[in-house]
């Protein structure tokens, strides 16, 4: 028995799960079997083939299963041989052609019949089949045939031109639609230029959508050559006119898909015109961008750009996409050879005018991109910017000309001849007798616009233009003298970019520097320092002399006493000495200057200034006697003042780098200044903390012996103040992070951690937070077995401060659960106090919930070093620190002190949910949302009932924006939930991600602490007003607030005295009356009034039909669960 008869035999057995198809299936192959069987006929491919064939093509009856016939048919034409097949093939489809399909079933076969067939030979009659049934078939028939077609004739030996041939022929019977265009997109590699072409000549009659024209966009985009696609883009284009408008921006995709030659070529020239004409049909936003990228993509020859400004300018910008027209038209003027004058001055008016929205900033943008491309000269004359200085108001064109980075060059005689002048006429102006006063405070600030619009010309001038740029240069520095303008901080960026672009070629070197020096002190000292600095870094100017001044003042000024007056002139003297620093040749000159600041360092006057340049003398190793600055430096460290710790650290941390401990000299250093870098890590300036942990990491690097250097900080630990020993924590802390892959770090960490432990004990706030933080760090880098051996002493010292006012709930419970993580929930549970015992449970339990995420790869492992975020008293874990109230509320440990909105965290990003959103979840006792957790407060020092659900009750929070014992650090991240009573409702059962992270002896726990804690704080509140008469007597607050309950609650009777139908309502019962002498049913009747409907009163005529109607469903006495 060959394979061919087991599988026609196993397909005609009864079917295990029967259908009427299958039954009819099996019926039709056990007949077929039985009559080749009776004849003595081989069930062969061949002779099956021909008995199905022959009783399909000679029944007539009605009741012929014709769907089980073709799938009959269809099982043996993979099978029989070819020449059979194809000697059937006319016969075959002269019978289709006359056959009409009864239901969609039949034709879904019929089609799949078909598309084999045709696999195997083609017939264009069997082609034009399926197509004239693709034309009255539903959509999904249609599909199915289009995916049966495509799927068969791939596999064919000859499928490419059997396919296009099939396409081309459904093209032809208008039985082509959105789904049969989406199917061959999946295809469209096996599609010829031909039939692409065929499908654009399709669209000059028919709408081919979205899904046509993709498919010629797809078909464009995936070509490896591009002459067959020139052929389509050139039929595509003369297609536009006969467009549909519905179908623009689909065959703009289409077009713009195909990669166009180089231009300049007639095909790019004809698609850049159509594309825009298609842009200035559109209006949106999202339509005008895909066009505009589409020109882009098209790169339109430069001519071509210049005249395309012409027929943007030459259309009004209407519609919400004009921007969109706007970024378009700075396209094309960059793509020009010369700037387009008519796009510049159409860019200047829209910037000029009308109020500062959207299309401004988007004219902006691209008037920068010109004076990018074409230089701020050329700009600036074809807008003829000093025609715009004439008017009353500001020219805002002139924010486009700062900070942009141009590759073209500008004329600085533009400068001289045309810009300084309009300044001089400008001041004349502001200074004249008829001006008023808001007049000449006009002209004057258009003064400095016009010295601000000078800084892009030197920026970008000309090598050409230095005799210019020098005599411009005269005319700077007089201005920087000129009292009446505070011109400084522009001179000195012209005066930076002179330098930086004609550098020592300027011969007025000398002169601009002299100028520089003469400034004032006091007048904009930073920038003309460092002004001084580039200038003789870039010019080498001569500074032999001046710097022979400048010392000599400074030496002069050295003089005691120090006032203000003297204080201020050597700091400025300072200023220009370190701006100088860098000319000078002589080396004596630079032991002159360090021995010149080492006298003032010891004044204790201006260190801030005197240890920069101390810096950059010792990074330029010009300091030869280390000794020298050592000594310097441990001899001032007390006159120092607090602004030259950042820049004294920097000195000290150089020092520290050029250490050798070899030598006996350099041994004695690092303890000397240990103290002061421990106390600048508790700074307040985050500069200055950043470079003392720079410099103690750098001191235990230089250190030989780290065993010896962590004695040097431990013996910190003995100060006799906590501001000193929390800073030795903080040190040691920093040091074993940054030594933690160490092996003698890791043999001392715990030792270290035994002495450290001990100060839990303190009292001071700043010591337990460092003793916290390096637990911390201690736990997440220790061996474990040394760590088991300390556990009992740790979690008891952490439990110390997991309670109260000076807690650190929410970084111990992160150490807890590294703890519990290695040790397991009961080892860590045995030393813990019993009142502690629920909060193990929690983190074992979130622990085990997050082991889950992890297996099932929901949860990422977070198990990663940050020194700064380890330390951070408001760390959060791997949940992003949502507990039981952040969850809630919208709080986190940031933001729980303030009141603010809590921002959402990364986790709860990933999860897409937020505090936000949780906190919307929570609902009050009288159905209303609130927003955060609430106690009560009351002033009449009697303690209130939480679970009273009629109890009136103010909330703490709701005014002060922080509540003293908001548990921000909670262990739960659920939210809560009450019933109609007000009572909390803990759910049994959430399932693995719910609350099963905290169980309902938890979440009781942390009630009764809310609510012991409210009544602690009403009790301090009435012990605290005992002196003062107490809370006996009701307050004037009280009194009014009981007023005005009363007064709300009248209100509400008149109000249900009113409503409609209420006179119908029974005193005794829940249900309405009749009453005496009542002519019509109570609920018969309810007078309207149109005013009451209206939009304004629409809500209230809803309310008050309430009264009368009941929603459907709802129950009295409860309330309807929400998801």
């Amino acid at each position: 028995m060959s394979s061919f008869e087991d599988a026609l035999r196993g397909q005609a057995q009864p079917p295990q799960n029967p259908t009427p198809q299958n039954l009819e299936m099996s019926a039709v192959l056990s007949a077929m079997l039985s009559t080749l069987e009776s004849q003595g006929s081989p069930i062969t491919p061949s002779t099956f083939f021909y008995i199905v064939l022959t009783t399909l093509t000679s029944s007539q009856s009605p009741t012929t299963p014709w769907g089980s016939l073709f799938k009959a048919l269809t099982l043996t034409i993979s099978q029989a041989p070819p020449e059979i097949i194809t000697s059937n093939t006319k016969g075959f489809a002269a019978w289709i052609a006359s056959f009409k399909s009864p239901s969609p079933s039949v034709t879904r076969s019929l089609i799949t019949l078909v598309s084999k067939w045709l696999a195997v030979d083609y017939n264009a009659g069997l082609g034009s089949t399926i197509t004239g049934y693709l034309g009255s078939v539903t959509p999904k028939t249609r599909k199915h045939a289009v995916a049966s077609v495509r799927d068969s004739l791939t596999s064919s030996p000859g499928f490419r031109s059997t396919f296009n041939a099939w396409v081309v022929e459904t093209l032809s019977s208008n039985a082509a639609g959105p789904g049969f265009y989406r199917q061959l997109r999946l295809s469209a590699a096996l599609i010829d230029a031909g039939t692409v072409i065929a499908i654009v000549r399709k669209g000059e009659n028919d709408d081919i959508g979205q899904e046509g024209y993709g498919l010629v966009g797809e078909w464009l985009s995936g070509l490896e050559e591009s002459k067959q696609g020139v052929q389509v883009v050139q039929v595509l284009l003369k297609h536009f006119t006969s467009l549909k408008s519905q179908s623009l921006l689909h065959y703009t995709t289409a077009l713009t898909s195909f990669y166009f030659p180089p231009p300049p070529s007639p095909l790019t020239t004809a698609a850049n015109t159509v594309v825009l004409e298609i842009l200035l049909k559109l209006t949106t936003d999202e339509e005008r961008t895909i066009c505009r990228v589409g020109i882009q993509r098209i790169s339109p020859s430069p001519s071509d750009s210049e005249s395309s400004i012409s027929k943007i300018l030459a259309k009004p910008l209407l519609g919400k996409g004009e921007a969109e027209v706007v970024k378009t038209l700075g396209y094309y003027s960059t793509r020009c050879e010369t700037i387009p004058a008519s796009a510049a001055k159409f860019l200047a008016d829209k910037i000029n005018e009308g109020p500062n929205n959207a299309l401004k900033r988007t004219c902006k943008e691209t008037m920068k991109q010109i004076i990018s491309r074409f230089g701020a000269h050329t700009v600036a004359e074809t807008v003829n910017i000093v025609s715009l200085f004439k008017g009353k108001n500001r020219p805002q064109v002139l924010d486009c000309f700062r900070n942009v980075d141009s590759d073209a060059k500008s004329s600085l005689e533009y400068v001289k001849d045309v810009l300084l002048p309009l300044a001089r006429n400008l001041d004349r102006e502001s200074k004249m007798e008829n001006k008023t006063e808001s007049e000449a405070t006009f002209k004057k600030s258009m003064v400095v616009e016009v010295w601000n619009l000078i800084v892009p010309f030197f920026k970008d001038a000309r090598e050409a233009d230095r005799g210019i740029a020098e005599v411009v240069l005269i005319s700077v520095m007089k201005a920087m003298n000129d009292q009446t303008y505070h011109l400084i901080p522009v001179c000195c960026e012209i005066i930076k970019h002179a330098g930086n672009r004609f550098g020592g070629a300027i011969e007025c070197k000398g002169k601009v520097l002299a100028g520089l020096f003469g400034i004032g002190e006091g007048k904009e000292e930073a920038a003309v320092g460092e002004t001084v600095k580039s200038w003789v870094q870039e010019t080498k100017a001569p500074t032999a002399k001046i710097f022979r001044k400048l010392l000599q003042k400074l030496l002069i000024s050295l003089s005691p006493p120090y006032d203000a007056a003297k204080t201020a002139t050597i700091g400025h003297l300072l200023v220009m000495l370190d701006g100088i620093l860098p000319g000078l040749e002589k080396e004596e000159d630079y032991q002159l200057v360090y021995r010149t600041i080492k006298n003032v360092i010891r004044t204790g006057t201006c260190g801030k200034r005197c240890f920069k340049i101390l810096a950059v003398l010792l990074l330029m190793d010009k300091v030869k006697d280390l000794t020298d600055v050592k000594t310097l430096i441990t001899e001032t460290m007390m006159t120092s003042d607090v602004a030259s710790r950042c820049e004294r650290l920097k000195c000290l941390t150089i020092v520290v780098d050029n250490l050798d401990e070899s030598r006996a000299q350099d041994k004695g250093f690092i303890p000397e200044v240990c103290g002061e870098v421990l106390l600048c890590l508790k700074d307040s300036n985050k500069g200055v903390r950043e470079r003392a942990y720079e410099c103690l990491v750098k001191m235990s690097d230089k250190r030989e012996n780290i065993t010896d250097f962590f004695q040097i900080l431990m013996a910190a630990l003995g100060a006799k103040t906590p501001h000193m020993r929390s800073a030795a924590v903080m040190g040691l802390s920093r040091i074993v992070f940054e030594r933690r892959e160490c092996e003698v770090t890791r043999g001392l960490v715990g030792n270290i951690l035994d002495v450290v432990i001990l100060l839990f004990k303190e009292e001071a706030r700043e010591v337990i937070k460092a003793v916290v933080g390096f637990v911390r760090i201690a736990v997440a880098g220790m061996d474990k077995d040394d760590l088991e051996q300390r556990l009992e002493n740790v979690v008891e010292g952490l439990m110390k401060w997991n309670t109260g006012k000076d807690r650190f709930r929410a970084k111990i419970k992160i150490i807890l659960k590294k703890l519990i993580r290695n040790y397991g929930a009961e080892r860590v549970n045995g030393y813990v106090p019993k009142e502690d015992e629920r909060l193990i449970r929690h983190i074992r339990k979130v622990e085990e919930r997050e082991r889950r995420k992890k297996d099932r790869g929901v949860l990422e492992d977070d198990e990663d070093y940050d020194y700064d975020e380890m330390m951070d008293e408001n760390e959060v874990g791997s949940r992003g620190g949502k507990t039981l109230m952040t969850g809630m509320t919208g709080r986190t440990g940031m933001t729980g002190m303030t009141g603010a909105s809590s921002v959402m965290s990364g986790a709860s990003k990933a999860t897409g949910k937020s505090a936000r959103s949780n906190a919307s979840k929570v609902t009050s006792v009288n159905g209303k949302l609130i927003g955060g957790v609430k106690i009560a407060k009351d002033g009449d020092g009697d303690v209130v009932d939480m679970l009273d659900a009629g109890k009136n009750v103010k909330w703490v929070g709701d005014e002060d924006g922080y509540d003293e014992f908001g548990d921000e650090d909670s262990d739960g991240d659920e939210v809560m939930e009450f019933d109609d009573m007000g009572r909390l409702v803990v759910g049994d059962g959430m399932g693995g991600d719910g609350m099963d992270g905290l169980d309902e002896e938890g979440v009781r726990g942390e009630v009764n602490d809310l609510i012991a804690a409210a009544k602690s704080k009403e009790e301090m509140g009435k012990n605290a007003s005992g002196a003062s008469g107490g809370f006996g007597g009701m307050m004037k607050y009280e009194k009014a607030k009981e007023k005005a309950e009363e007064n709300s609650r009248k209100r509400r009777r008149v109000d249900a005295a009113n409503a409609p139908g209420a006179r119908f309502k029974s005193k005794k019962a829940g249900g309405d009356v009749k009453r005496k002498g009542q002519k019509y049913e109570p609920y018969a009747y309810i007078p309207l009034d149109g005013k009451q409907y209206t939009k304004k009163h629409r809500g209230k005529a809803v309310e008050n039909m309430g009264h009368v109607v009941k929603g459907k469903g709802s129950k009295k006495g409860k309330r309807k669960n929400r998801d």
